[in-house]
């Protein structure tokens, strides 16, 4: 045998073979594991708790947060009918009153104006509604 054949069988049986193993965890959800709130555990008593105490605070926070948003939201809704409404009551009993006062032309438009404005934001309205509602459906 030569001498490189005996090198490269020597080099062959040396060859060490290493391996390397490599573990990705996702999750989702604002708390740990309860494996890694064990772990926390080890290296303070308190600091399970402490994770707990916190992330219901922060439901409890983001709770309420949301209700203000909701009860704000709703309000607002309530009170842009309200007064649209008025503005329109306003109107038609002003066009009435034209009417009723020989200004046919101007009583006319002063009752087509705020009859055809309803009509438009309710269908406006009505069609954001819609728009919304689809996009949070294909949104999931």
């Amino acid at each position: 045998m030569s001498k490189s054949n005996k090198q490269m069988k020597r080099s062959s049986q040396n060859k060490k073979v290493a391996s390397l193993t490599t573990q990705t965890v996702i999750r989702s959800g604002p708390l740990p594991t309860p494996e890694e709130l064990f772990d926390y555990g080890k290296v303070d008593p308190s600091f399970p708790e402490r994770i707990m105490k916190k992330f219901e605070e922060q439901a409890t926070h983001r709770m309420e947060l949301e209700k203000t948003v909701v009860k704000t939201q709703s309000f607002n809704s309530k009170f842009g009918v309200m007064s649209g409404s008025l503005i329109a009551i306003i109107c038609i009993i002003g066009a009435i009153y034209l009417l009723m006062n020989d200004k046919r032309l101007e009583g006319l438009v002063a009752l087509i104006v705020p009859l055809t404005t309803l009509a438009g934001v309710f269908i406006y309205g009505k069609s954001s509604t819609q728009k919304e509602l689809r996009d949070k459906k294909d949104a999931r």
